[in-house]
This record gives C-alpha cells, structure tokens and sequence, in this order.
C-alpha cells in the first residue's frame, strides 16, 4: 500500500511538472524592436537637413540645405557602469564640402529603453517593446528651458510626450522602402504657438527621417497658417541620405 501510494505521489509531482513547463512561454525579441535603435561601432549615417528659420517678428526667414554626418565612434562605462556609446558628428554644405567636425552626442539602450544625449539634453527615444499607442515621457531635462534658435529663444520643449503612432508601416526613402517604426514627440497648438515632431526607425538601420516644426506667435491672425503669422520659430527636416555599417 505504501508503495502504491508513493507512486501516485511521484505521477502526480511529474504530471505538475509537466504540466508547468508546459506554461513556460519562450521570448520572441523581435517583439521588442530593438532592431530599430541599433548601436554598432561604424555604423555610419549622412542625413540631408532642411531648415527654416524665422525670427525678429517674422520679418527674418533663412533657408538652410546642409547635410550631417554621424558616426557611432566608441564606447564608455559610465560610473555606474553603463555601457555608452559616442557619436561623432559632422556638417558640411553640399556633397562637395568637406566634412566639419561640430560636436559629439552619446546614446545607450538596454532591455527597457534606449536613449540619446544631443546638446546635453538627454531623450528617451524608445521604450521596449514599442506597442501601437505606448506613451512615455521623452525629455530628461527642464522642459521651459530656452533653447537658442538662430537669434531667439524659444521654449520648443514644453510638453512633449512621445507615442508610438505606427508599428509596422513602410517609408520610403531616397527610393529605398523600409520597414518603419514612427515615433510622435510632441501635437500640440494654441493659440500663441505650435509644437508638432515626428521621427521614423528603419529596422536594422535606426533613424531615417525627422520632421519637426516649432512656432512662436500670437492670437491676432487666427485663421493665417502658421507657416505666415509665426513671429519666432523653425522647421526642420532630416532625412537619411546613406548609411553604412
């Protein structure tokens, strides 16, 4: 009897065992998208970069066709030993110019989020995986700061909150289609101002293209087009020219 009992004990122990590795659910990190914030040493990137300025009331606009290079240079362990890496970036007018060193960003992504320190102002770009409609907030600074934009101040960053608008989308760019994640930092208006920016991720390339358009006015052209009454402010447009790695 004592035997029998045993027995029943170790089938049943075996068949719970079974039955909770069977519960076990393996992780498919593709899931996750971290393909669409690669950090690789090399990896090399030229944007073409359109601006337009506007300041002094509105009376000054100045267009500006400019190309960056960036290049994911080295890496670091940060006191905390993070693993960071170093972007070195460039600028030159046209594809005849010669490339002007400028500045160095850094950025670092781990299971939950990845990030980019650019002029000192650190943004959270993703937060892993990046579900359709997923919120979080971007900016890990003062957001009414002013930033230096050509001869104004402006404070662009007020109340930014990233969302993830598209998933699984396509863009095309410079005749190439990409699997695209899209990424909207900020949709807001008023009446003294606009705030509205969006970037789009390639799988397995990283950023491709920005868009963003910052004004600063006031309420007394209500039904004139930002682009026309704005007295400060810019727009922007970075799109991806090569990339190598």
């Amino acid at each position: 009897m004592k035997n029998l009992t045993f027995y029943c004990i170790f089938v049943f122990s075996l068949i719970f065992l079974i039955s909770c590795e069977s519960e076990v659910e393996t992780v498919d990190k593709a899931s996750f998208k971290y393909a669409y914030f690669p950090l690789i040493i090399g990896s090399t990137y030229i944007y073409d970069s359109d601006s337009i300025l506007i300041g002094n009331g509105g009376q000054y606009r100045d267009t500006l066709r400019s190309q960056i290079r960036e290049i994911v240079k080295d890496t670091f362990r940060s006191a905390d030993n993070e693993l960071i890496y170093t972007i070195d970036r460039y600028f030159r007018r046209t594809d005849k110019d010669e490339w002007s060193p400028i500045n160095r960003w850094v950025a670092s992504a781990n299971a939950d989020l990845a990030y980019r320190a650019e002029e000192n102002l650190k943004f959270i770009k993703f937060v892993f995986p990046p579900e359709l409609g997923r919120k979080w907030d971007a900016n890990e600074f003062d957001e009414y700061q002013k930033i230096a934009i050509g001869n104004e101040l402006i404070e662009m960053y007020t109340s930014w909150k990233s969302k993830i608008v598209d998933v699984d989308g396509k863009v095309t760019i410079q005749g190439k289609e990409y699997s695209a994640l899209q990424v909207n930092l900020v949709d807001f208006s008023t009446s003294i101002g606009l705030r509205n920016a969006n970037e789009w991720y390639a799988d397995g390339v990283g950023l491709v293209r920005r868009e963003i358009a910052i004004y600063d006015g006031d309420s007394s052209r209500p039904g004139d087009p930002w682009e026309i009454k704005a007295k400060k402010g810019f727009v922007h447009t970075l799109v991806l020219k090569e990339f190598t790695k």
